[in-house]
């Protein structure tokens, strides 16, 4: 085992996904100062379902790819499995949008609050397809623990984005339309490049038995992915119908800016751990090694959590107008669903190494579920707080019991103190922010960064001394 490549490798795939991220946050301005409330309500409503699209095209082939790249790359056949799983994405892609257009057009009509929504939902199915070959395309790297090339790609994909957007929506005014052509155009060009650079260099053949396997352990992740979806898009869709475009653009805007966690921390951990941990489950003191990685994923999603708490208040009248003030108290709420979204990611790991995935699909399939039912029932009454609390609960409990059943099935001995200390520190930390959010930025900044100065003393001062005792 080398710890020193992991480490190396979680810090280039955290630039890697800040930098993939980036052009999101780079585009708000863009985005909030240059078209309205409500078309801004408009493009967040077709993004999100751009991002579930993916999640269902997908077909769970990117941990799939992961889980069985090592086994096919000892054995030469790694073109076979990259070009297998693109082929399943590939027909996800078309049944997607098959049913899209078969049965939820008047959907589409009701919460985008709009009659002519055909070239809409064409551009969004176009978009996701392509996002989703793009990003499996670049999954190959993470295999390989190429993760330099992985960030090139990363790079490239971003600056396309940005360039793309910049002429579509200020140069010819497309608006919405603009900045979904703008993702076809940049992940279609990706995708054609590393499609000729990466498949067709390797052995590429259809094979039965390869697709057969696939889908056997990938099947039951597409009921977590089903739950990913409505967790994602449930707020999305229901605050658009009872609470209006200009609500789902300031809970939008609140929810990109506390998933900045997710993208430093949580998300470079998904891509660099457990390629590492299925590379070495035969190495002796894996299971030691996989239970200290837990540690320091919850103590970077803390610091992480701390940091965006206190920055997200400065940066925000730079982001977007003074209408959107609001959104920073969904910031302040939002954290906690990065944070149980990054336990998960681990349960998972640990349920992928014994082959159990139909836990997973179990598991987010009732969270799912009590996403949709919360989300129906809370936000009629409380609006944006009702998504709040919907999606907040529901990746609460996606990441405990994910994690709980991960640790029964792969048993770990589990770092608990520190893991108390860290968790009572963030939610401390919560509670002042929240009560300081409508102070100045000065005495905000000063009042903030003292109480996180003390906190990690005391994050610290517990963490030293640490003495590791077995879990229940």
């Amino acid at each position: 085992m080398n710890l020193r490549l992991l480490g190396k490798n979680v810090s280039v795939y955290a630039v890697g996904s800040i930098i993939l991220r980036l052009n999101s946050f780079l585009l708000i301005p863009l985005y909030t100062f240059s078209v309205s409330l409500r078309d801004y309500g408009v493009l967040v409503t077709l993004m999100t379902t751009v991002q579930v699209m993916t999640i269902l095209m997908n077909v769970g082939m990117g941990n799939t790819f992961l889980r069985f790249a090592k086994r096919y790359e000892d054995q030469a056949r790694m073109g076979i499995l990259l070009s297998n799983s693109l082929l399943i994405i590939l027909l996800g892609g078309i049944c997607v949008t098959g049913a899209t257009f078969l049965a939820l057009i008047p959907f589409f009509q009701t919460v985008l609050h709009m009659e002519d929504v055909s070239s809409y939902v064409e551009l969004t199915c176009l978009a996701a397809l392509s996002q989703t070959l793009c990003y499996h395309m670049i999954t190959y790297y993470r295999a390989k623990n190429q993760a330099a090339k992985y960030m090139l790609a990363n790079i490239t994909t971003t600056l396309l984005l940005i360039v793309a957007n910049f002429i579509l929506l200020l140069v010819f005014r497309l608006g919405v339309k603009g900045s979904l052509m703008a993702h076809i155009i940049a992940h279609t060009a990706i995708l054609a490049y590393q499609f000729v650079h990466v498949v067709l260099k390797d052995t590429v053949a259809l094979s039965l038995g390869v697709l057969r396997e696939l889908l056997i352990f990938g099947f039951p992740l597409i009921f977590s992915m089903c739950s990913q979806f409505i967790m994602n898009a449930s707020s999305t869709y229901f605050l658009s119908f009872y609470a209006g475009l200009e609500a789902v653009a300031m809970f939008s805007l609140g929810v990109k800016l506390a998933q900045i966690v997710d993208i430093t921390i949580g998300a470079p951990f998904q891509l660099a751990c457990p390629p590492f941990i299925y590379a070495n489950l035969e190495e002796p003191g894996i299971r030691q090694t996989t239970s200290q990685l837990f540690t320091y994923l919850i103590g970077g999603l803390v610091l992480m959590s701390v940091a965006v708490l206190i920055g997200a208040k400065v940066v925000m009248p730079f982001l977007a107008p003074p209408a959107y003030g609001a959104a920073y108290a969904v910031i302040i709420l939002m954290i906690p669903t990065s944070f149980f979204r990054g336990i998960n990611y681990f349960g998972e790991t640990l349920l992928n190494i014994v082959h159990k995935t139909y836990w997973t699909g179990m598991i987010n399939g009732v969270s799912g579920a009590m996403c949709l039912l919360l989300n129906y029932y809370l936000i009629p009454r409380q609006g944006m707080y009702g998504a709040i609390i919907a999606t907040n609960v529901s990746y609460m409990f996606a990441g405990l019991v994910t994690f709980y059943r991960g640790v029964r099935e792969y048993p770990l001995t589990i770092q608990w103190p520190r893991l108390v200390v860290a968790v009572g520190f963030l939610f401390c930390f919560m509670v002042l922010v929240f009560r300081l959010k409508s102070f100045g930025n000065l005495a905000f900044l000063a009042s903030s960064c003292l109480a996180a100065s003390l906190g990690l003393l005391w994050m610290c001062s517990a963490f030293m001394p640490w003495r590791m005792r077995p879990s229940q």
